[in-house]
This record gives C-alpha cells, structure tokens and sequence, in this order.
C-alpha cells in the first residue's frame, strides 16, 4: 500500500491527505474546488511561529492605526465647534462662506460717465474703428491709368455692358443621325460627333452621361440648323451613352439603338453594373439596383432603389424610392419618394432619339 502525504490547496490552505504515487498530479480542492498540483506539505517548526506570535510588530501597527483614527474624530468634533471670530478672513468653500449676492445695477449715463459710449474711451474707440471699416468698404475703387501722363480720374466705376446671349426657345432640336468627325484632331473614344437633324440653333445646353447614370456638360458648337458638333467629355459606350440636349422648351435624348429595350413586364437582375433600359409602350420594368430609366408613353418602372436619371415621356408611370435627376413630361405619373436635387421643371415636349448603332472607329 501506498504511503500517504500532506497536501495543502494553494487557495484555501486546505491540508489534503494523497497517495504519493499522485504527486505532480492536478487536482481539486474539496473545500473550496480549485484545482492546485499535489506538492508535499512541511509544516513550518514550531520556534518560527512562536517567534512570528511573539512579534511585537502587530502591536505597533495597531497602535499607529487607533492614533490615526483619533485625530480624525478629534479635528472632525473641533469643526462643529469651532466658530470664527467677526474680524477674521474667511476662506472661499469652508462651511461658513456664504457668498453674498450683489444684484447687478445698472448704470446711468446721467450720473456715471463710463456708461454713455460718447464719454467711455474704450466705446469710443470701438466706435472710431467700425466707422473707419464701413466707410473703407462703401469707398469706390479709383481706376489708375498704366501711363504715366496725368488724367482725371473718375470716382463712379465704369461699369461695361455685358452682351447677353438670347436663349433658344421652341421645342428642342430632333436628332436624325450621327457620326464620329474624323476631321478633328481629338479622335476616338473621346472624340467628336457631328449630329444631323433639325432645329439645331434651338439648343441651349449638351450633356453627357458617365460612370453610373451621371451626366457632365459637353462642349458643342452649332454649325448651322442641320448640324452640330458635340465634344465627348468622356469615354463612348454604345450601351450607355446618353446626349441630352436640352432648352426652355424639353429636352431631347439621343442614344444607340444597342441600349435594351424592355416591352413586357419584365425583373432586372440583381447586378453591379447600373443598366440603360428603354422602356416601350406596355412595357413593366422592376429592378431593385440603379438604373437608367427612359420611359416611352405608356411605359412603366418599378425601381426600390436609388435611380440617378430618369426622362419620363407624356402618359408614363414612373415610381422610384430615390432619383438623382429627372426630366418628366407635366402629364407623365411620378412618384418618387425621395429626390437628391431640386426638382427641375416640367419638360413640355421630351423626345427620344433612336439612332443606329455607333463605334468610335465608324
């Protein structure tokens, strides 16, 4: 049989009675239930305890704790005797400073000088200097001549007219065809389209969309009422790009016959990319991504997400949750939940423009 040892749990100090084949081993406390490793208890000789006991060390201890505790109570009690003498200083934040309150008074010009600003230094000063300030802004600009010769010098600035261009009126121009210009030094993908059409002297404004449905201004030059000259501001992509040319009058659209067109109902995938999609008569889009709406008469779109341009005809019926930008005809149905930008006016006369299919080599 095994012999037994002593044990003592490193928690509760527990003396444990073990086999001596288990030493090393793990194991739990039956007293308190921490586990500890077995290692073989020797209690400490009997002359170092009695020496521990003997140790006047816990009575000074005591006794510096008990002195402590009586100063305290000691100048506690003094406090709620002790009263200050009437001439003595008072000390901001003892028990006896009651901060008296003086009501602020007010002052009279009559009687105290600081109180008028025409007699206080400081507000006259105050004074000086905003008048100096206002009357060196409201000073006209003197125009200086470059020569040297002596000339008078008017005190009113001259001011030029400006020449106003007239705004086209009328509906927007109808676009009939296009093609790259090959005859400009800007060629390619970000090159230069010639349109052909009708009524090109009414536009007023060109843009251009980019990246997902934005539109940027495009830099045009009409060469006469059957043509112009459109400057892409970025890349060409048959399947997405859109020309709006717009006036007080509408607004017409010009895109590739590459863009889908949709004429039945119809679930847009759930993809990255922001489609353009033609919308026909009797047609019924639903997408729950961004698109690029064009909604012919008739037409409907379902979109429960954010649209950033959407161009409503006459008798369409358009309802988004959010739209960036949107070109309605006043008796196309539009509801839209939430719109980024202001809402810009009615378009009286929206046209599509279907063009054949462009590449920047054709």
């Amino acid at each position: 049989m095994a012999a037994l040892i002593d044990a003592a749990c490193d928690i509760c100090g527990h003396i444990h009675h073990i086999v001596e084949d288990r030493l090393g081993d793990v194991v739990p406390c039956r007293e308190c239930g921490t586990k500890f490793e077995v290692v073989e208890y020797f209690p400490p000789p009997e002359d170092e305890t009695e020496a521990t006991n003997n140790s006047p060390l816990p009575w000074i201890k005591g006794a510096g704790i008990t002195v402590l505790i009586l100063c305290v109570l000691v100048g506690l009690s003094s406090l709620l005797v002790y009263r200050p003498t009437p001439g003595s200083r008072q000390v901001a934040g003892s028990v006896w400073f009651r901060p008296r309150t003086v009501p602020q008074q007010r002052l009279d010009p009559r009687t105290d000088p600081s109180a008028d600003p025409l007699t206080n230094r400081t507000a006259q000063q105050r004074l000086r200097r905003d008048f100096e300030r206002l009357r060196q802004a409201q000073q006209p600009k003197l125009e200086i001549p470059a020569t040297n010769q002596v000339s008078s010098v008017s005190a009113t600035p001259v001011q030029t007219p400006v020449p106003q261009t007239p705004v086209p009126t009328g509906p927007p121009p109808s676009i009939s065809g296009w093609g790259f210009d090959s005859s400009r030094e800007r060629g390619g993908a970000f090159g230069t389209i010639r349109l052909i059409g009708t009524g090109m002297s009414r536009a007023a404004k060109v843009e251009q969309t980019f990246g997902p449905g934005l539109l940027g201004n495009a830099r045009f030059s009409v060469v006469s009422d059957t043509e112009m000259l459109v400057n892409l501001s970025h890349q060409f992509t048959p399947r997405e790009t859109l020309l709006l040319i717009s006036n007080p009058g509408g607004v017409a659209v010009v895109f590739s016959e590459e863009i889908p067109t949709i004429q039945d109902r119809q679930v847009l995938p759930d993809r990255r990319q922001i489609p353009v999609c033609l919308v026909r008569n009797g047609g019924h889009v639903i997408s729950r991504r961004g698109v690029v709406a064009l909604l012919e008469q008739g037409g409907r779109a379902e979109i429960q997400s954010l649209t950033f341009l959407a161009v409503a005809q006459e008798g369409s019926d358009l309802h988004a949750q959010t739209v960036h930008k949107l070109y309605a005809h006043p008796q196309a149905k539009v509801k839209v939940e939430l719109q980024n930008q202001t809402p810009l006016p009615p378009q009286p006369n929206i046209q599509f423009c279907r063009l054949p299919s462009l590449s920047p080599g054709r």
